[in-house]
This record gives C-alpha cells, structure tokens and sequence, in this order.
C-alpha cells in the first residue's frame, strides 16, 4: 500500500498522467472474487491523494472482463483480445473501454520490407489491425501499444 501512495505522491502532478492503472494482468487478481475489495482500497488510495477527481482509475486486464475488479473500475482496460469489447459493452453499455496494452511491434525503424535472415521487420503500417477495431467503436477510448519500434526482445 505504501508503495501505491509513494508513486501517487511522485507523479500526481506530471500532466502526462491521464490514467491511473492499479495493475496489469496477473497483479489484477483477475477471476479473484477478493479482487474488487483489493481494487477499491488501492482507488481510494488514488482519490484520497491525487483528489481533484479528474483521472479515471483503470486496470490493464487480460482476462475476467465483468468480474469482482470491473465495477470498481471507471475505465476497463482490454489487453489485446479486441473481440471482446462488444460483448462486454452490451453487458456494461456505461462503463469505458480502453485498450490497455495491444500489439506488439517490433518493428525496424526505416525498413519497409521485412527480412527474416537480416531481422528487420517492416515498420509499414503493421498496427491497423489493433487501431481499426478501436476506431469503429465511439465507446473504446484508445489504444496503448506495447513497445512500439526497434523491439527485438520477447516476441521473438
């Protein structure tokens, strides 16, 4: 807990923040039933410190969409699993979505042309598949992607 009010005290004034997320995937405690009271107590944290009430609270979930952490949640995060915002929309039509992590680029900067035998990955619009999905949907607020070029780490 300490640890949660120290970077809500460090970073509550950079304008840069628009989002609190309170966790990513398995520190979600996704399908918990504890993880809503666990959510909540690390929201009220937020909202005690940073109290001007003008950045929602997220969470960057890959699975149990609509569990215990959801309706403690002012904006639910989708990590990639694009086909998931519709049905989850129809279930919760007044709670945001935000594609919270999506698409792994791992592009080469300046390359267009991908070539495996050189490890270059074309940089050429290669995020569309994540952007148009979130695009056509006025009720997914955007898309946060994940490492965006010169990537040659874990997807490899």
């Amino acid at each position: 807990l300490q640890d949660q009010a120290d970077m809500i005290n460090r970073d509550k004034n950079h304008p840069s923040i628009v989002i609190w997320s309170l966790c990513n995937e398995g520190g979600c405690m996704q399908g918990n039933a504890n993880g809503g009271n666990v959510g909540k107590m690390f929201k009220d944290i937020i909202y005690t410190i940073d109290n001007v009430n003008t950045r929602p609270v997220s969470a960057a979930m890959n699975s149990h969409w609509g569990d215990a952490l959801s309706p403690v949640l002012d904006i639910q995060g989708i990590n990639y699993n694009e086909n998931q915002y519709d049905p989850y929309h129809a279930a919760n039509p007044n709670q945001p979505i935000v594609s919270s992590e999506n698409h792994i680029g791992q592009t080469a900067r300046g390359e267009y042309v991908s070539n495996a035998t050189a490890g270059h990955s074309s940089s050429y619009d290669n995020v569309s598949s994540a952007w148009i999905p979130v695009y056509q949907r006025s009720f997914v607020a955007g898309v946060f992607f994940w490492t965006g070029f010169d990537y040659k780490g874990e997807p490899k």
